[in-house]
């Protein structure tokens, strides 16, 4: 009766937005309001050169009625203030890629929430290689600031915070003392660390890009529905409870602070262990018990969205899916 409880509590806090940091146990209908000059541009009576502009996609967040009218490129995919789920996320994602396709696109800028942030920027530097930049950002305001600037090309993806730091996408921060800034916003200006460059996860010679080149596809309904991979610490969970777990749920991501001590494993469902200190801690094959994986320095959201990707993209074997994560 207890584990019934338990398992029941937990499949139902699951279908909660603030469940993991990236919902994705149920798919929601985004809603798309567009409002762009890309329709004029692309008339075929009308052959006129057309400058350069930025293309801003509204992602859980409110653009300002104030900015309204000075971002007139711009597509709504929703306006909520809580964290996207998967399926939300490759919605996001299928309109980056569309207003990229644009001639007159400078570059991208997705403004979105605080909820959103660490994951979108690592979905999004997994999705793309794009020469042209992809910002994304709470302060649209400052997200165009980067993203008019020609050092951000070639970077990957970048988040930029509300404090002004930028980060790699692939690199995106849990929280503001949780990453290594690339470069900062002051005033008007963009000051860059050093010369572009890709992050080693997403760079042209990883393990990602030349062995899972299917991993940048936008359509993850090929494979079915979107995978359920919830992120839970390492407490009181039995096996019991993982067995019963394995018939609900794609993968899970095991948060634990001392991985050597932990005992959770499944011959079928994919386990993948990460460190609450992560980046600036790792969890290596040797700290983690036989069959499970090991998440390196990724973050437990990060973790999450590599596996739903991988899943998504029909990698599902616990012996591939080390390679993807090593």
């Amino acid at each position: 009766m207890k584990f019934e409880y338990v398992f029941s509590t937990l499949l139902a806090t699951a279908a909660l937005t603030e469940a993991s940091p990236v919902n994705i146990f149920k798919r929601n209908l985004a809603v798309r309001n567009v409002h762009s000059l890309n329709e004029t541009y692309y008339n075929k009576t009308n052959t006129s050169s057309q400058p350069e502009t930025l293309q801003y996609v509204i992602a859980g967040s409110k653009l300002a009625e104030s900015n309204s009218t000075l971002y007139s490129n711009f597509t709504e995919v929703s306006n909520s203030t809580r964290g996207l789920n998967f399926t939300e996320l490759y919605d996001v994602a299928q309109n980056i890629n569309t207003t990229l396709g644009y001639s007159q696109t400078k570059a991208g800028v997705v403004v979105t929430n605080e909820n959103t942030i660490e994951s979108l920027g690592f979905l999004s530097s997994l999705l793309f290689e794009s020469e042209k930049p992809i910002v994304i950002g709470e302060d649209a305001s400052l997200a165009a600031i980067v993203a008019n600037n020609t050092n951000a090309a070639s970077r990957g993806p970048l988040v930029v915070k509300n404090n002004g730091y930028i980060y790699a996408g692939a690199l995106a921060p849990s929280s503001d003392a949780a990453g290594v800034p690339l470069g900062f916003v002051s005033g008007e200006q963009v000051n860059f660390f050093y010369e572009p460059c890709l992050p080693s996860i997403i760079a042209e010679n990883s393990t990602i890009r030349t062995n899972y080149t299917n991993f940048t596809s936008l359509d993850v309904t090929e494979y079915g529905v979107a995978p359920i991979v919830p992120i839970v610490y390492d407490a009181d969970y039995s096996s019991l409870l993982i067995e019963g777990l394995a018939a609900e749920v794609q993968g899970l991501v095991v948060v634990s602070a001392n991985a050597t001590a932990s005992t959770i494993t499944s011959d079928t469902l994919p386990i993948v262990y990460t460190s609450p200190d992560a980046p600036f801690a790792a969890v290596t094959e040797k700290d983690i018990p036989e069959g499970a994986i090991a998440g390196g320095n990724l973050t437990p959201v990060k973790a999450q969205v590599l596996l739903s990707v991988a899943y998504a993209n029909g990698v599902t074997n616990i012996e591939s899916l080390k390679k993807v994560f090593a």
